[in-house]
């Protein structure tokens, strides 16, 4: 069953070059005139029409993801795991909510929640990489620090979700009243 850690690994290496991709073309885009304008323009008009279905597949996959690892694999979380997951899976019921009732007002909701999340995100995975941090996030816990992946040099449990979060934070900062 690890070969879908492997997928999700895949995955998020693909969702991080995008993301760069197009926070580097904006930046290029703010100084000069380039070939690539119109399709960051169509880019945009896409995730903008549909930023609570990717918003709620993003959410989804995270969530869905995050109990994979936890409840089929065993890999337990962390006290910090878990204040990410405190901010990852209400955005599905959000998102879900704002679907059902054709309410395109989410932003005020999901922007706070990715700016927190990734925060925690951001930390967690400092913790993970530099060594002299150590932290067990209680007496009887998983460290903070275990590594239970470490894909591409880069790639930890704590930025998977920290992707999510910016995806999601992307879209929700774009859609903002």
């Amino acid at each position: 069953m690890e070969y879908i850690v492997d997928y999700l690994a895949y995955l998020i290496l693909f969702l991080d070059i995008t993301i760069l991709a197009y926070l580097g073309a904006k930046l290029l885009q703010k100084f000069f005139s380039t070939p690539i304008d119109s399709y960051v323009e169509r880019f945009e008009q896409v995730i903008d029409a549909r930023y609570r279905e990717i918003g709620l597949l993003t959410a989804l996959v995270a969530t869905v993801g995050s109990l994979f690892l936890s409840n089929i694999l065993g890999w337990a979380p962390c006290k910090l795991c878990w204040f990410q997951r405190i901010f990852m899976y209400p955005l599905v019921l959000i998102f879900g909510v704002s679907l059902f009732f054709d309410d395109r007002n989410v932003s005020d909701y999901v922007v706070p929640m990715t700016v927190i999340g990734g925060g925690i995100s951001i930390y967690h995975y400092f913790i993970q990489v530099i060594s002299t941090i150590q932290t067990t996030c209680s007496s009887s816990g998983v460290s903070c620090s275990t590594k239970y992946t470490f894909y591409f040099d880069y790639i930890t449990i704590p930025i998977m979700a920290l992707t999510a979060f910016t995806i999601i934070f992307i879209l929700g900062y774009r859609n903002w009243r």
